[in-house]
């Protein structure tokens, strides 16, 4: 039993001497310092026992005394190469502190930059990064931020793996660049960059290069408007301008059409202008910008256009019948090009209501070119609302987005339209009218008509005591009798026709003057039958108080003197 237990002691410590991790464990497991900085580390054994630290910096010797732990520690540390070593007595249990000392590049440029850059040429630069470590973490990149302020990253240099060199070391790393226009005054840089992982710092630390301003040339790039083809008026003034970009800045031609005998073409750098254009002057005018580095055109086909030398209207009489058709004709004069030609009848109204009553598309199948002449009919059928309307044609040029906005137009004459009418009696009471016997009655007939409409009434015989009066629209009956009920008629007429309007007059008989006075009748011989009887007992009853025959013996009777 003795003989297993020391051999299971000899095999621990044999095992501690090659598994340093289960005797010895330091904290922190990994340090990242900076060179120059102060750097520490614990060492903590499975149990308290001598210790010591064996480095070339900040190294400890063994203890006399059994310890639980044990601290390196190095104020400034400057060793590259340093592996600091933690171990117990006899060396049984020993452990490697892993560290890793770091150095941000002295320096950081960029070269081969030109003074000046052709679009679509390619160049290359270097970045040079001088005394960094260690080289196996460190990642080159180039940058590019546009006039924006759009930062890119267009390159970069992972680390050299492979270079274990723990010592600062400098280097060269190349970027293979293809400027465009847009890179023109763009910025351009390179980075150095430390990846030290967790332990490190954090962000990583970094340097980077002076920022450079890229200058590109490229040839000039026309972009205007219109392009491929314009329309404008034969007469009207035409002015094109040609907008390049490009640097060097461009210089303009122009070749253009010959001028016309009345109109004067002038270019002045990227704008022409026409005065009174000629048909004569259609055609490619055509701009050329250029650079040293190459040159670009744009050419625009300048279509002249011919608005009708005339636009008038014909078929209109002096007046018309309502509800009768007539055929009116526009007619449209020396126009160009006939293909794009609408032809379109208006009407207003008298409230300058505007309507548009008819319409020609374009001759599609006409590829004339030259001035055409044509004529465009209306069927038209007058209602009475359109008298005092006016009437006319218009013949418009539609040229699409690049012809003239608004759309090019000429119009006719505009005729006054004077529409004949029959009259049409809008009038109340409507049906029938009721009125007492012996009131006054009036009635108006109200008629709309062209010419102005006369008036006509046939109306009941007139009463032994009324008088009846029709003087044109209006009839007047004064103390109505019952027979003179009955309809009443109202007739309108011009020279188109006649309209009539009756109305059913009812006269109702009343007996409430009768009644009344046969009341007041009443009421007076009652009035003067109490009068009557009230006088007479009146004088009844005064004559029988006084007697005369008693006056005399009442008077004289008087009492005997005493002396």
């Amino acid at each position: 039993m003795e003989f297993v237990l020391v051999l299971l002691v000899l095999l621990l410590s044999s095992y501690c001497e090659f598994t340093d991790a289960e005797c010895l464990e330091i904290s922190p497991a990994r340090v990242v310092v900076k060179h120059g900085d102060p750097a520490s580390a614990n060492c903590t054994p499975e149990r308290p026992q001598p210790m010591g630290w064996e480095a070339t910096e900040g190294g400890l010797s063994l203890s006399d005394t059994e310890l639980p732990f044990m601290l390196w520690t190095v104020n400034r540390l400057t060793e590259w190469l340093i592996k600091p070593v933690c171990f117990t007595d006899g060396g049984k249990c020993q452990k490697t502190l892993n560290i890793t000392v770091y150095k941000l590049p002295t320096k950081v440029s960029m070269s081969g930059l030109p003074d000046q850059m052709f679009e679509g040429r390619q160049y290359e630069f270097k970045c040079h990064v001088q005394e960094v470590a260690p080289v196996n973490s460190l990642y080159v990149s180039f940058y590019k931020a546009s006039t924006y302020l759009i930062k890119t990253e267009i390159g970069s240099h992972p680390p050299q793996i492979m270079n274990t060199t723990k010592e600062p070391t400098s280097g060269e790393y190349t970027l293979q660049f293809t400027p465009s226009r847009g890179d023109h005054e763009a910025q351009l840089w390179c980075s150095a960059r430390l990846e030290l992982g967790e332990e490190g710092p954090q962000p990583s630390p970094k340097k980077e290069s002076e920022h450079l301003t890229l200058n590109v040339l490229y040839k000039p790039n026309i972009s205007v408007t219109p392009e491929g083809s314009s329309e404008i008026k034969e007469g009207d003034n035409l002015s094109l301008r040609c907008q390049a970009e490009g640097n060097p800045t461009p210089s303009y031609r122009w070749v253009v059409p010959q001028a016309g005998p009345t109109s004067i073409t002038r270019a002045e750098g990227s704008v022409v202008n026409v005065t009174h254009i000629a048909r004569s002057q259609a055609g490619n005018y055509t701009c050329i910008a250029t650079n040293e580095v190459g040159n670009s055109t744009w050419t625009v086909d300048v279509k002249v256009t011919e608005l009708p030398t005339k636009v008038s209207m014909s078929g209109l009489p002096d007046q018309m019948v309502e509800g009768r058709q007539y055929e009116f004709k526009c007619h449209v004069q020396e126009v160009a090009p006939v293909n794009s030609l609408y032809v379109s009848f208006y009407k207003a109204s008298a409230n300058l209501i505007k309507t548009e009553i008819g319409s020609h598309p374009p001759q599609i199948m006409n590829t004339t070119k030259e001035p055409t002449s044509g004529e465009y009919t209306l069927q038209f059928t007058p209602s009475r609302g359109d008298h005092g309307a006016q009437l006319w044609c218009s013949a418009r040029l539609e040229l699409g987005k690049r012809g003239p906005q608004p759309s090019s137009k000429k119009e006719s004459e505009h005729l006054t339209l004077k529409v004949l009418y029959k009259p049409n009696i809008s009038v109340t009471p409507e049906g029938s009218s009721e009125i007492k016997e012996g009131d006054n009655l009036s009635l108006r007939c109200q008629a709309e008509g062209n010419p102005t409409p006369s008036y006509r009434w046939v109306v009941p015989q007139a009463g032994p005591t009324s008088i009846t009066r029709a003087e044109g629209s209006v009839v007047n009956v004064t103390h109505i009798a019952r027979s003179q009920a009955g309809n009443y008629t109202c007739i309108a007429t011009n020279e188109v026709g006649n309209s009539t309007w009756t109305v059913d007059v009812k006269v109702t008989v009343t007996y409430l003057h009768i009644i009344v006075g046969l009341v007041f009748a009443g009421v007076v011989i009652l009035t003067m039958f109490f009068g009557s009887f009230y006088l007479y007992n009146y004088k009844h009853n005064r004559t029988g108080s006084y007697q005369l025959k008693n006056m005399l013996p009442r008077q004289r009777q008087k009492k005997p003197f005493e002396p």
